[in-house]
């Protein structure tokens, strides 16, 4: 061989480059299906947790009580019913327990004797009105292990401090609402807390009127903020309104009536079914 290919690979270090070039190539090899990475697959997506209902549910107006409820504690139920039927609970720290029961909507006294079954039951009326108006209301009840009438053992589930806060808010909201809506003023929860407010010592009397009066000017101060906004609004649109009216066309325009065909055909158009439709069988 004459060519100059032939040349090359007389030579010791052209023939060293070529073996180092053509080696690994030849050694190469696709990998075999047992020794191929397999794709893994990816977890499904978990389904999202449905969200828990409330498990104590008061009705003010008509002062019942329905609870439903899977493994809550009883002192979380019970501060529960604390916060929305304005009653004073004191429960011995002894009796927790978990708590998994359904009951549908009954009178509050009824409910708690049902949630309370096997446990010594303390509760505290008070009388209020007078003649026909009369009523005793349940204000406070202390739940102790059975057969035990000690109640100093019992703790409060809403200190307090706390609790005076949160009334005082409560009933400053209701004082706002009560005077535009008389549907509102047969409300249990504020007879009870009424009775309640009677009871208090001097130190807390005096340390829940400030906090209502706080929340007086507070709620005060929203509603005057809400009718500065309100009034601004309408005077932009009054504003837009006479903008228009500066408009070529306007008279024509708020003179010209409209067509009862096209309103009738637009209501058609956009209006929503007042309910699915029944296929035929």
């Amino acid at each position: 061989m004459n060519t100059r290919f032939s040349r090359l690979l007389h030579r010791p270090l052209a023939l060293l480059l070529t073996l180092l070039i053509i080696t690994p190539a030849a050694f190469a090899t696709s990998p075999t299906p047992n020794t191929a990475s397999k794709a893994v697959p990816k977890a499904a997506p978990k389904p999202a947790e449905a969200s828990v209902a409330e498990p104590v549910l008061y009705d003010r107006q008509q002062d019942t009580l329905s609870i439903q409820t899977k493994d809550h504690a009883l002192s979380d139920i019970l501060l529960r019913v604390s916060r929305q039927t304005g009653m004073e609970v004191r429960m011995d720290p002894k009796v927790e327990r978990k708590i998994t029961m359904t009951l549908k909507a009954q009178p509050i006294e009824r409910s708690l004797d049902r949630l309370l079954a096997q446990l010594s039951v303390l509760k505290q009326f008070k009388t209020e009105g007078k003649g026909k108006n009369q009523k005793d209301i349940l204000v406070s009840i202390t739940v102790l292990p059975e057969g035990q009438r000690d109640a100093s053992s019992a703790q409060r589930l809403m200190q307090s401090d706390a609790e005076l806060a949160y009334r005082a808010g409560v009933m400053s909201q209701y004082d706002k609402r009560a005077g535009v809506r008389s549907d509102i003023l047969n409300d249990q929860m504020v007879d009870r807390w009424k009775a309640r407010e009677k009871t208090l010592t001097a130190k807390e009397k005096a340390r829940y009127d400030k906090l209502k009066a706080d929340m007086d000017k507070r709620t005060a101060a929203q509603e005057k903020k809400r009718a500065e906004q309100k009034a601004g609004h309408d005077a932009r649109e009054a504003a837009h309104a006479e903008r228009q009216k500066e408009r070529p066309g306007y008279a024509e325009r708020a003179t010209k009536k409209k067509d009862p065909a096209l309103i009738e055909k637009a209501r058609l158009e956009f209006a929503q079914p007042e309910s699915d439709p029944v296929i035929g069988e």
